[in-house]
Order: C-alpha cells, then structure tokens, then sequence
C-alpha cells in the first residue's frame, strides 16, 4: 500500500544540519539552487508522501541515507505562506552556515537510518528531486539502484519512528518558573550576608 505515495530524495549535504533539526524539530530548510527556485518542485510533494535525506559522498556517512519520514508541509521563512507552519531562523534551527534555507519542510514519523547503508547516488542539480526521475536517471545508463519502496516497508515493520526529544510545555513553564525561583533565594541570600556582614562590622567596632 505504501507504494502509492510519492518518493522524494532531498540533499542533506554531510547530514550535520539535519542531525540538529531533522531529529529534533522534524523540520529541515531549502535554498534557491543555481539560480532555480525549488518552491515548485516542493509544492508538488503531498501529505503523507515519502521523504528520503541523503548525505554526500565526501560526508562520514558517504552518500547514504540518514532518515526517512512522512511528510505534513511546508512554509516560506520569507511570506510565512502555505500550511499555516511557523518557520525557523537559522540560529533556531540549530543550522550552522549563513545560506537563506527559506522553504522549510514539516514531516513525522522519522526512521533513523544512519546505520542502515542504503546509499543513493545521483547527479542532480536540484537538492529535491522525485525517486521516480532518481529511477529513470539511473536506468538510462544502466545504473543500479536502490529499491527505496522496499527498504520502506522494511522500515516501518522493523524499526520505530525516532522520538522527539522536545520537553513538554508544562514542564518547561514549570522549569522556568523552578530558575526564577533559585535567582530569587539566591539574591535574597546575598541581601543577608550583605547586612549580616554590616551588622557584624558595626558590632566589632564598638
């Protein structure tokens, strides 16, 4: 059944970005490349399709796969468009580099497949491109590939999805609330020695 959704194979370069977003936030961004937008190739991804990262060759991972999720949607950094998701900036996102990942992409359910070594090779200058065009690419020249639609299967009866590590909001308002209360004490608590130490001087010189 899962093969009737789409799959898209996505540019992580050496996957160090997504690690901080990807399975964190289950957020990761996209830029303009070589002068051609990439919202219309994103618009045509749908909820639920199928989403590939992959690294490249010269990462510590070379060229394989390090997650594979379902996608939600996505927003313009620049117009706040589409969906209703907020976006991030790039200090939020945990993203090192000062590149303008404007269109950000939302999704659940990741599968961490650092480990997994599917490998998916390709020469492209898109960082979002259909496995389908990936398929017929490598078929042109004779090219083995990886069956993406099987190793999902695979996944999804043998692995779980990643869990986010995000701290509930109660939790964190009630960290905040437990911090502000320590600075308190601890003003409070300089106050006292600070008069202790007055009173003490005052004592010793009578």
């Amino acid at each position: 059944m899962e093969n009737k959704k789409n799959h898209y194979i996505i540019r992580v370069g050496n996957g160090s970005n997504f690690e901080k977003s990807g399975f964190t936030k289950n957020i990761w961004g996209l830029t303009t490349s070589r002068n051609v937008t990439i919202l219309p190739f994103v618009k045509k991804i749908k909820k639920g399709d199928i989403l590939w990262f992959s690294t490249s060759q010269k990462s510590k991972y070379k060229g394989r796969v390090i997650a594979v999720c379902e996608y939600i949607g996505f927003t313009d950094r620049h117009e706040e468009i589409a969906d209703n998701f907020k976006s991030l900036s790039n200090i939020e996102a945990g993203w090192e580099g000062d590149k303008d990942w404007n269109i950000q992409i939302f999704f659940e359910n990741v599968y961490d497949t650092r480990n997994l070594k599917i490998k998916v090779i390709f020469q492209c200058a898109l960082s979002l491109f259909s496995y389908d065009s990936y398929v017929n690419q490598r078929n042109k020249r004779n090219l083995p590939f990886e069956d993406l639609h099987k190793h999902y299967d695979n996944i999804k009866y043998y692995l779980a999805p990643h869990k986010l590590k995000q701290k509930n909001e109660k939790i964190k308002c009630l960290e905040d609330i437990i911090i502000e209360q320590q600075k308190q004490i601890e003003s409070l608590e300089e106050s006292i020695k600070e008069k202790d130490k007055k009173y003490r001087d005052v004592v010793t010189h009578f």
